[in-house]
């Protein structure tokens, strides 16, 4: 048993809690796709699609392992070139931000080490989404970020499918987080605190990647139930990588985020979930990382409709009846241009009923039970 241990712990990633592909975070994910598969969802036909030959060798997931393996020696000869930016952006936040006299000063240690916790994971967290979102808004940024979207089968290696644009963008986004924690914790604390941990790993991201972070890419659509309202569930990632849903559900953990930014979306319990782009791809790393013709390939059809995806979520709703935020309305040609959609999602046919405001047609539609619409 030693030995096998040994051989495990000595395999990249396997061994690493730091790692998403680390062992323990494996083991427990199977644990939870069994239990829901077949004690939750009693079917057993989510758990068999992961004994499915055609789940782990399709030319999706072949393309994923080839493309873990060269992203994983570029990394090696990049992630060094960007450690000096973490110390970069500590001294700027510490010239911006100089040694202050806070309450935190006075807190006990334990108290620190909670704060700091929390801190930087919501640090960490926040500018996961914001890098994400932008590298779907932007058009020239979409061009790398489709390779991760390409992925027709989802399996924990989609993770490292990415183009090596965003993983040097993901580098600098990473010694942003560290940088501004650790300019925190020193303006704030007087001192250099470190945050709890579990195994080498923050405490709070090793929950986040025990509790069915691998299930994210995979075909079983776990959900979070009500909690889904304040952390991105499994099937709610899987729903950012269906077809027709890419402009939801950017968060990584935290759901704060897209509630503010009204990409907020649960998938229907019967949703059918189609993943890629929504065109054929040729799974070479060639064509992925260089192929010309994709260099622009941000699908309009399959964009959700301007108007409905200005729907903004109850959180933002709430936030904007308490006057917090401004009412989000439309205009006269944007309701015109999308009149039969409205009319189609509500009761009364009326549309009149959202010209001040899109959050009315939360209050006007609460209780009629709409279909998904993607």
């Amino acid at each position: 048993m030693g030995n096998i241990k040994d051989i495990v712990m000595s395999i990249p990633y396997l061994g690493e809690p730091s790692a998403r592909l680390y062992w323990g975070y494996l083991l427990a994910s199977l644990a939870i796709a069994i239990f829901y598969s077949i004690i939750l969802n009693r079917s057993g036909k989510h758990a068999k699609a992961l004994l499915n030959k055609d789940f782990w060798f399709s030319p999706s997931s072949l393309l994923d392992i080839r493309i873990f393996i060269v992203n994983g020696l570029f990394k090696a000869f990049i992630l060094a070139a960007f450690l000096p930016t973490t110390f970069t952006v500590m001294t700027i936040y510490m010239k911006i931000a100089p040694n202050l006299e806070t309450p935190l000063k006075s807190l006990g240690t334990s108290w620190q080490m909670l704060t700091f916790t929390i801190v930087a994971f919501t640090i960490n967290d926040f500018l996961r989404f914001g890098t994400h979102y932008l590298f779907h808004k932007y058009r020239f940024l979409w061009r790398f970020h489709q390779v991760h979207h390409s992925a027709e089968v989802l399996t924990p290696l989609t993770l490292y499918r990415l183009h090596p644009v965003e993983m040097i963008a993901g580098n600098f986004r990473n010694a942003l987080s560290y940088g501004l924690s650790a300019g925190f914790s020193l303006t704030m604390f007087g001192n250099m605190i470190y945050g709890y941990q579990i195994l080498g790993v923050s405490a709070l991201g090793f929950l986040f990647n025990i509790f069915a972070a691998n299930l994210r890419h995979s075909p079983i659509p776990v959900s979070f139930g009500w909690l889904e309202w304040l952390f991105i569930s499994p099937r709610q990632h899987q729903l950012h990588h269906d077809r027709k849903g890419a402009s939801y559900n950017y968060g990584v953990c935290l759901a704060i985020w897209d509630h503010l930014f009204r990409s907020w979306r649960q998938p229907a319990n019967d949703h059918n979930y189609e993943f890629g782009i929504g065109k054929p791809q040729q799974h070479t790393i060639v064509e992925q990382f260089f192929g010309k013709k994709s260099w622009f390939d941000w699908i309009e059809r399959d964009k959700p409709n301007k108007a409905y995806n200005q729907e903004p979520s109850p959180l933002h709703c709430y936030l904007e009846k308490l006057k917090f935020l401004p009412r989000t309305g439309l205009s006269e040609s944007g309701l015109n241009a999308n009149n039969q959609m409205f009319q189609n999602a509500m009761p009364d046919n009326s549309i009149n009923a959202v010209k001040a405001s899109i959050c009315t047609r939360h209050t006007v539609s609460k209780n009629k039970k709409r279909p998904l619409r993607l």
